[in-house]
């Protein structure tokens, strides 16, 4: 028995057209499915067309597909695929005479194009905006699939590998998402900033980044799994206005490991050990997050099932933001001011993050809205804390950006009660 009967005959016990979401051929992720030579152009894009033929052959998109399609649709592979993307996840709720066999063939060819979109395979890099809906109902050269250099055409000036697998952040929880997800422009980008503390009556100037680099990535049809190692930073210097006390230096250094998991559509669940240690005070700590972020399966016209989850208008889009966190901390070496050292404790707290990301649709300006929620299971306080951000992009990869930032609550890393207005330089990549 094939591994296709074996799928069918699986879903045809258990009675859910779902699941064929779940269980696919491994064989897409790799082993020559998407053939450089086949269908890449001497321009650099992905023939869309020998794409189109290259699933519509492989998932058995036949003569019932084509005659529920306008003519011209049905006159070419990329047009098919174009009008069945139209119709929804599952195109044979359209259609409404398909076999069960080519419902669970549409269907898988509907995950399919999930899984390229939210994750290309190494050999192809997505062009900003692309997604299934708008990739082949244009030409090769608009809302273009990439072919990615080959290692000699890195070595005559492009993209080097080293490059593609690094990942610069704000806060070590984003550096799972990769530059062609569409969570890119929500991630937290390294900063270079100057604040003023409403509460304690401070200016801070400051600087934080985490640098991490892909260590091993695993692409299967539907999910993606991956670890980071990572290093971070985190560096400052307050002054209390209207005193002569010399400036609070803050000086830290950061390590760690991510084991990332990510299912296209369904959810992503990271794993982070990491050790703290603040130079100034010394201050030592090893800890370990766990990060669970839902991705709904929903699929009307404005909220699709896949990583892009985003409810669009005419003037802006809204990302939802959900995540549920444990987090846990063990204090290998207490501070040295015992001011601080009173309320170092171990800890174990669990809650998570409710927010949204909204996007202007033709400005470059974004405005992100959170609030996280740790409650105390072990340790000191409990985590209470809300941030609000406006920022400008200053390129059209929104690589850099100013940001306008302000902060409420206790701090989730110092405990620390804080109220502070912040200007920011940021990059992320």
């Amino acid at each position: 028995m094939t591994l296709r009967d074996r799928t069918v005959s699986r879903h045809a016990m258990l009675g859910c057209a779902t699941l064929a979401l779940a269980v696919l051929p491994p064989a897409l992720a790799g082993d020559g499915f998407y053939d450089r030579k086949k269908l890449c152009t001497a321009a650099g894009y992905v023939d869309k067309e020998a794409l189109a033929k290259r699933l519509v052959e492989h998932d058995r998109i036949g003569s019932t597909f084509r005659n529920a399609v306008p003519p011209a649709a049905a006159a070419t592979n990329a047009g098919l695929l174009a009008a069945l993307i139209r119709m929804g996840d599952s195109p044979c709720d359209t259609i409404g005479t398909c076999s069960e066999e080519e419902r669970l063939d549409s269907d898988g060819l509907m995950a399919r194009l999930v899984t390229l979109f939210a994750y290309p395979p190494a050999e192809f890099t997505l062009a900003k905006g692309v997604t299934k809906e708008n990739f082949f109902a244009t030409p090769n050269d608009v809302n273009p699939l990439l072919c990615v250099a080959t290692p000699a055409q890195n070595a005559a000036g492009g993209k080097a590998s080293w490059l593609a697998a690094l990942r610069v952040r704000g806060h070590p929880d984003d550096l799972v998402i990769s530059q062609q997800e569409a969570e890119f422009k929500a991630a937290k980008p390294a900063v270079f900033s100057v604040d003023r503390d409403e509460l304690a009556d401070t200016r801070t100037i400051s600087s934080n980044a985490y640098l991490g680099i892909l260590g091993q990535e695993r692409r299967e049809d539907m999910t993606k799994t991956a670890w980071l190692g990572y290093l971070g930073m985190a560096r400052s210097s307050t002054r209390v206005d209207g005193t002569e006390d010399p400036d609070r230096k803050l000086n830290q250094l950061h390590a760690g490991i991510i084991f990332d998991r990510h299912h296209a559509g369904r959810y992503r669940l990271a794993l982070r050990p990491t050790y703290f240690h603040d130079r100034v005070d010394g201050t030592r700590v090893a800890a370990v997050d766990a990060v669970y972020t839902p991705y709904w399966p929903l699929t009307d016209n404005k909220l699709r099932a896949s990583t892009n989850l985003l409810i669009n208008f005419p003037a802006f889009a809204i990302r939802p933001v959900v995540k549920a966190k444990l987090h846990a901390g063990h204090f290998t070496n207490r501070s040295r001011d015992p001011d601080i050292a009173a309320y170092q404790e171990n800890y174990l707290r669990a809650g998570g993050v409710l927010g949204a990301d909204l996007f202007a649709a033709n400005l470059p300006v974004e405005y992100h809205f959170s609030y996280t929620g740790l409650a105390r299971l072990r340790g000191p306080s409990s985590i209470h804390h809300v941030t609000h951000a406006l920022g400008l992009s200053l390129d059209p990869n929104d690589y850099t950006s100013l940001v306008l930032d302000y902060s409420r609550g206790t701090n989730e890393e110092t405990l620390l009660r804080e109220k502070r207005w912040k200007l920011t330089f940021a990059f992320r990549y």
